[in-house]
């Protein structure tokens, strides 16, 4: 079944009841990422696409872009409002930038089997990004476009990926779950890709190649409902790309999603309670997580993928990325291999989120 659809989604609140996609349908790329909170964000739900991209030609740039749908009270006070463009990363020289601004237009949304086209308007500020998907290699190719001359901002993100899309426990099927935890959504067009930069932001010029990604998550309530903390993160060591949720419900429950694929093919999708634990390790190695623990000198993430053994990571916190308050984000380098095997270097991008 073709799943063909154009349509706009306005910057104002949904002022009535959401449907939120939790089980994956038939019909390529464009249900794979398509709008999940139908018809769209009310003042309690969210929807996003993220974007990055960690640089591997130079020691520090990175950079992340998020188009977030969320309504005034589903999310943080630092990440509310109907529809939002944020850009942050980090120059050469290791300092942070951050900039966006507001789809006061709203956005138009064309999906197909083999495409997905999601542009973004307001007053001075144009984004966008189209995805394509190769049937035949069962990867996709993403392109992001910049242009706010009134921020000073234009350039483009390249993604080429180098893993197929997946949900947190499966392929790209049709009738898999999509929730990571209970109704948080989560779909990951990109595990992993190689990834082009040319970006201007306040006169200077970032330009690199390195590791992309590319996801969206999305729930019909508050954030504040779903988890007290995560570890998210993902990794290019040696030949293996790695994702990894590791998150605490309210409830107390755990929940884990763990994923490896080795030169582009897929070795372990998994949600069980051993597919990806993730501990902090030196300075600031609390666990659980709290909103007053500084950064963690460290992270270790433990995959066990049954028979195939344990693949075990360790990333090192080289840089802050960005901080919003209940969670921070940092990149840094990585190295890992199954036990009792080659150990491989590479780098990784990770999240901590406390809000309990």
């Amino acid at each position: 079944m073709a799943y063909d659809n154009v349509y706009h989604v306005p910057a104002q609140q949904w002022n009535e009841s959401v449907s939120s996609e939790l089980q994956s349908i038939q019909g390529g790329l464009g249900a794979f990422d398509h709008q999940k909170i139908l018809p769209y964000t009310n003042s309690t739900s969210f929807d996003w696409w993220y974007f990055d991209a960690v640089s591997t030609s130079s020691e520090n740039e990175s950079i992340v872009i998020n188009f977030l749908e969320a309504g005034d009270h589903a999310l943080t006070p630092q990440m509310s409002g109907s529809m939002i463009i944020s850009i942050a990363g980090t120059f050469k020289n290791g300092t942070n930038y951050s900039s966006g601004g507001l789809a006061s237009y709203g956005a138009n949304i064309t999906t197909s089997d083999e495409n997905i086209i999601n542009q973004w308007k307001g007053p001075g500020m144009n984004a966008a990004f189209e995805g394509q998907l190769n049937p035949e290699h069962n990867k996709t190719s993403y392109n992001v476009t910049l242009d706010s001359p009134a921020t000073g901002i234009s350039g483009s993100l390249s993604l080429r990926a180098r893993a197929p899309p997946r949900y947190p426990c499966d392929p790209n099927v049709p009738g898999a779950t999509e929730e990571v935890s209970p109704r948080l959504g989560w779909a990951n067009a990109v595990p992993d890709a190689d990834a082009t930069l040319d970006l201007v932001i306040g006169g200077e010029h970032i330009q690199f190649t390195g590791n992309g990604y590319h996801d969206k998550n999305w729930a019909d309530r508050p954030f504040t409902e779903l988890l007290d903390f995560w570890y998210w993160g993902h990794a290019h060591i040696g030949p293996y790309s790695l994702v990894w949720f590791d998150l605490k419900a309210p409830d107390g429950e755990h929940h884990q999603s763990g994923y490896i694929s080795k030169d582009g093919e897929d070795i372990s999708i998994s949600c069980t309670n051993t597919s990806a634990a993730v501990m902090p390790w030196g300075a600031n190695s609390e666990y659980p997580p709290k909103p007053t623990t500084g950064p963690p000198e460290g992270i270790t993430i433990s995959f066990d993928v049954g028979e195939k053994g344990v693949f075990v990571a360790n990333i090192t916190t080289q840089l802050l990325l960005a901080d919003y308050h209940t969670y921070q984000r940092y990149i840094g380098p990585a190295s890992g291999g199954f036990e009792g095997g080659e150990t491989f270097s590479g780098k990784a991008l990770y999240e901590v989120m406390q809000l309990a």
